[in-house]
């Protein structure tokens, strides 16, 4: 079964195409620890950030199940750049009482 055929039967194996990351798992709660530990370390994450860099589709979603969880985590919307060299309006997540807040 070739890549495009396993992307389509729901099957991917996503460790095996990030190609040098060290991203092991998607389920959510792998996600929600690399967005936390991410947050934590730098202080705020922008939606880009999370997609390119932390290979996390939804951060919206995972910035919830995190608040859910009882992490303080404030939006500010700011104007950020894709890899593509578009701008676009996204959210930026901000841990409060915690991390760099750069």
């Amino acid at each position: 079964m070739d890549k495009k055929e396993l992307a389509f039967s729901g099957g991917t194996d996503q460790a095996k195409y990030n190609k040098g990351v060290e991203i092991q798992h998607t389920s959510f709660a792998q996600q929600n620890q690399r967005l936390l530990e991410y947050l934590r370390l730098h202080g705020s994450c922008t939606t880009i950030e999370a997609r390119q860099s932390l290979d996390i589709i939804h951060p919206a979603g995972r910035v919830l199940d995190l608040r859910k969880a009882g992490e303080k985590i404030d939006t500010v919307w700011v104007w950020d750049i894709t890899e593509q060299g578009k701008p676009h309006r996204v959210a930026k997540y901000l841990l409060a009482g915690g991390g760099a807040h750069v």
